[in-house]
């Protein structure tokens, strides 16, 4: 074997070809190189078998995997085809609290919690087993395996001591919305009540509840909140409120999870795999502000560019020797339709006294002029998505223009760029010069690279947004769309 130094290529002696075929031959069976690299070097042939029986399982199991996916993708598509022939009676009220033995896990298959639901039958007593047994979908996102859930069954009295099984109270705070259908009838079901919630002026408020009968029935129930059917004149918190100091916040919090409720957080899996509005959060002494955030003890305050300042009640837990802060974060849903907050979740990577001028991304202004004939003229705003690939000419814009903070843009010769946003007023030179990739704004020191692409025989221009929440929170940039004029 010798490798030419000038190309790079790799050339072999014909007493390889043997072993190149035997290569590529597992590699098509879905053996792995470093599997491969086992084979070649086994003398054995029990050896051998060992590595193949184990191959083997693990595709016996993708296959299964793969059947239990297609046998949901066929109930969904009869279901969608049937879904107006079917209707359930959606009912909100109040529900009594409920004792069980408990536990939660996660599951790789829903119908591993069923199971475990009946292994829990033969496990509780019969003389304090009640009519009813529970399983709780922590899932608020759709997904295909490995499901957080809780499993239940009623009980009347006391577990004995060393069950494998919590002794729980289930209480609902808030009201619910319960319909009832058969097992088969489930999947239809969730979407009936996702819909009804949707149509309804409702709010998901907690996990959903699968209360199994006696008579084979379920009751499919969640926790919601009751949103005005008007838009509220908006609420305003009293944040003149003095100081008090807590050492425990002060320091660098990560974001965790995004929950619709406490009930969903758990260190096993996190609930929210969205793209995150910020990633870290700091308690700076004293209560000190940056950018939107100032706090006092039991509160984050933030502030936003309408004026409006809000309270979000926070509490600190340790869980697993880690301490986890849970904000009851008020979106715009609480201040005008009486919405409930959101649970943003934290966990405290350090307890430094950060300052300002350490906690915010810096990006190199300081670049060549590289001409760019492409990006020059004027260009208009168009659209505000997340990513590139989610804009599209044919659909409705995001966003309307007139709400939109950035209006135009024009790149001049010179390297000079003017922006203009919601004011009639044109930011130029020295604040805001260009290069070729990059608009540079010099004041806030943020580099925001731009790409065009052409669609439908037009030239649209994407412009990353980083504003103060990539400076201080790290969120990754979305994009502002803009057509040439």
């Amino acid at each position: 074997d010798e490798v030419d130094t000038f190309t790079g290529y790799r050339y072999y002696s014909p007493s390889k070809i043997d072993e190149c075929n035997k290569i590529l031959a597992l590699k098509e069976l879905g053996f792995t190189l470093d599997e491969i690299n086992k084979q070649l070097k086994v003398t054995h042939s029990s050896d051998l078998l060992d590595i193949i029986r184990h191959k083997e399982k693990e595709l016996l199991a993708a296959k299964i995997e793969i059947e239990h996916k297609l046998n949901r993708l066929g109930s969904l598509k009869e279901m969608i085809a049937n879904r107006d022939e079917k209707m359930f009676n959606v009912i909100i009220q109040k529900t009594d609290s409920l004792r069980v033995a408990y536990q939660r896990n996660i599951f790789h298959h829903k119908e591993d919690a069923y199971q475990t639901i009946k292994k829990m039958h033969l496990v509780v007593p019969s003389s304090i087993t009640g009519r009813r047994s529970v399983l709780i979908n922590y899932a608020s996102e759709y997904t295909e395996n490995d499901f957080d859930i809780a499993v239940g069954v009623e009980i009347t009295g006391p577990l004995s001591e060393g069950c494998e099984f919590a002794d729980k109270i289930l209480k609902f705070d808030l009201e619910t919305a319960s319909l009832v259908c058969n097992k088969d009838e489930l999947d239809e079901a969730y979407l009936y009540i996702h819909k009804y919630i949707h149509e309804n002026n409702c709010q998901i408020a907690g996990p959903f509840y699968e209360m199994f009968h006696q008579d084979g029935t379920i009751e499919l129930k969640v926790p919601v909140g009751i949103l005005s059917k008007t838009k509220n004149s908006r609420i305003r918190d009293n944040t003149k409120i003095a100081f008090q100091n807590d050492p425990l916040v002060i320091g660098r919090w990560e974001l965790y999870d995004l929950l619709p409720s406490r009930d969903f957080f758990s260190t096993e899996k996190k609930n929210f795999t969205g793209r995150k509005t910020l990633k870290e959060l700091y308690f700076l002494p004293e209560g000190d502000t940056y950018w939107c955030y100032e706090w006092t003890k039991g509160y984050l305050i933030t502030s936003f560019g309408n004026g409006a300042r809000q309270l979000n009640k926070y509490t600190i837990e340790q869980v697993d020797n880690k301490a986890y802060m849970f904000i009851e974060m008020k979106s715009s849903r609480y201040y005008l339709y009486n919405g409930l907050p959101d649970i943003w979740v934290f966990v405290q990577t350090d307890h430094k006294m950060y300052k300002k001028d350490e906690i915010r991304i810096r990006d190199n202004t300081n670049m060549p002029f590289i001409h760019d004939e492409q990006v020059l003229g004027q260009w208009t705003v168009c659209d505000y998505v997340d990513e590139i690939q989610l804009f599209s000419p044919n659909v409705p814009p995001r966003y309307p223009k007139n709400v939109l903070y950035w209006r135009t843009v024009e790149f001049v010769q010179t390297g000079n760029c003017k922006l203009q946003f919601t004011s009639d007023h044109i930011f130029e030179k020295p604040r805001f010069t260009w290069t070729k990739s990059y608009i540079l704004d010099h004041e806030t020191e943020v580099a925001q690279a731009y790409e065009i692409r052409s669609i439908n025989e037009s030239e649209y221009l994407f412009v990353e947004w980083k504003s103060g929440d990539y400076v201080f929170a790290r969120k990754e940039p979305s994009y502002y769309v803009f057509k040439k004029i």
